[in-house]
């Protein structure tokens, strides 16, 4: 019985030999991971900020209001 030839027996390519390189499309791929990150971290900081500064007017408001004397009239 004959022995039949592999189906896939030519030649195989080696890793980097193609036409795209693959070195910068990743760097580019992490370079556009790092920046979106670095955005929703951003982001992130700013709500928080905007939430502490609207926070602490709302009890600045209230406090001021309680804070006050019953005989002080203030006009408005």
């Amino acid at each position: 019985m004959p022995i039949a030839p592999r189906r896939f027996s030519g030649h195989i390519p080696q890793a980097g030999t193609s036409g795209i390189a693959p070195r910068p499309l990743l760097l580019a791929g992490v370079v556009l991971v790092a920046l979106s990150g670095a955005f929703l971290i951003g982001l992130a900081v700013v709500g928080l900020i905007a939430a502490a500064v609207s926070g602490f007017d709302l009890v600045r408001r209230r406090v001021w209001r309680l804070a006050r004397p019953l005989g002080v009239v203030t006009a408005r």
